[in-house]
């Protein structure tokens, strides 16, 4: 689910979602900052 709407798996890779238990417990993304032509 992102911004409230169910999504396709694999539709945004950068995002992560932790579970233990098979029960949910955090989630985040990945981000990486980009310089000059575009290279991290």
């Amino acid at each position: 689910i992102v911004g409230g709407n169910e999504v396709t798996p694999h539709a945004y890779p950068w995002q992560v979602g932790l579970f233990i238990d098979d029960m949910y417990f955090c989630g985040g993304s990945i981000s990486v900052t980009l310089t000059g032509w575009g290279k991290p």
